[in-house]
């Protein structure tokens, strides 16, 4: 099936002079578009997913050259200033009496988040695309205004994407929550008049606020409420591996992952603790790791370490969990001229006796211990 829908992309894309392929589909219903942003996630996830699966299987190596480059030189998902912000848009391009021209409205006006498709169905973006890449996510999703969080085409999608955005939790949870008893019927069915069985997409979100991975590296709690414990057993992370863990909101951190192999192969784990790691199998033997980091994000440090299929491994801190020092509220937004004050804490109870900022235009501490 994944040939046959390669085989009709292979003949509607075209390739321009700089070896980009460009696409003519439509955005939304009656609608006719020049690299119309769906179409691209959607050629997108195809070709990954093709290229994979002939690695996998050893299958198709004369058309792998070919699928490729076709992945790798798609035209980029649209973007476009609007209000002041860059998002992401419907298309590059929308067809205007026979011509091609700008897109009058980028982003749909009934909030539907068509646009950031691309982070969840076609996974083009992801929790470890750049910093940029994900402020345009998080543009896009304020543009669109609070009413995005019920839209009724959102349910299954946006609280992913949002969750894979690093959007903060502490708005996606409470709108989640909020559209869940709102909405929900007596036979769990989130209501809604055009849609039905789909709305079960969105237990991905919370999936993934407590595992997700992306370019090959897992993390877990990625993006999950600093001071609510939670644990998870057993989720299914890409590349055949079952994951669980737990967080514990009194220590700021997890407290261990274990990873079961079902197939073998390479693993790569964001480490949870900012210190040297243990893993070990069934028998308490210590596997041997490689330490790296995150392309996009050279503060997410890395273990990667060879499975063996049917095997457990678990990953805890070398010498424990190491102390965190954290504040009382993970964000603020504050007009100009505006004053506020933070109370820190250390996960063990212990005072803390000195604050450094570089940056007194951003934060200062008094020498009585004030914050602003």
């Amino acid at each position: 099936y994944l040939k046959a829908c390669a085989v009709f992309y292979e003949t509607w894309l075209e390739k321009d002079e700089n070896g980009q392929y460009n696409i003519y589909a439509a955005h939304n219903e009656e609608s006719w578009s020049y690299n119309a942003a769906v179409e691209l996630g959607a050629a997108y996830s195809l070709f990954k997913n093709l290229v994979d699966a002939s690695i996998t299987l050893d299958k198709d190596a004369d058309k792998r050259e070919l699928w490729i480059d076709i992945r790798d030189h798609l035209a980029p998902q649209p973007t476009a200033i609007y209000n002041g912000k860059m998002v992401y848009t419907l298309a590059e391009k929308t067809r205007v009496n026979g011509e091609y021209v700008d897109l009058p409205n980028p982003v749909p006006g009934d909030g539907n988040a068509l646009p950031l498709e691309a982070l969840q169905q076609g996974e083009r973006l992801g929790y470890f695309s750049t910093p940029e890449e994900l402020q345009i996510a998080a543009n896009t999703i304020d543009t669109f205004g609070e009413g995005v969080w019920s839209q009724r085409n959102n349910f299954p999608r946006i609280y992913t994407m949002a969750v894979r955005s690093r959007y903060p939790i502490t708005t996606i949870i409470p709108a989640f929550a909020k559209v869940i008893n709102d909405s929900m019927q007596k036979n769990l069915r989130i209501k809604d008049p055009s849609h039905g069985v789909e709305k079960v997409g969105a237990t991905e979100a919370v999936n993934n606020m407590l595992m997700l991975t992306d370019q090959g590296i897992t993390k877990v709690f990625p993006n999950w409420l600093p001071d609510r414990d939670a644990s998870f057993v057993r989720l299914r992370a890409e590349g055949a591996f079952l994951i669980s863990s737990e967080y514990d909101a009194s220590l700021r951190s997890a407290k261990y992952v274990e990873i079961e192999s079902e197939k073998g192969g390479e693993f790569t784990l964001v480490k949870p603790w900012n210190s040297d790691v243990v893993v070990t199998d069934s028998k308490g033997e210590q596997i041997e790791t490689t330490e790296s980091s995150v392309e996009n994000w050279p503060d997410e440090k890395t273990i990667t370490f060879n499975t063996t299929e049917g095997e457990t491994y678990i990953v805890t801190p070398k010498e424990g969990i190491p102390e965190k020092v954290y504040l009382s509220s993970e964000k603020i937004e504050l007009k100009t001229g505006a004053t506020t004050q933070l109370e820190a804490f250390t996960t063990n109870g212990s005072e803390i006796s000195m604050w450094e900022s570089d940056n007194t235009e951003v934060a200062r501490v008094t020498d009585d211990g004030q914050y602003y």
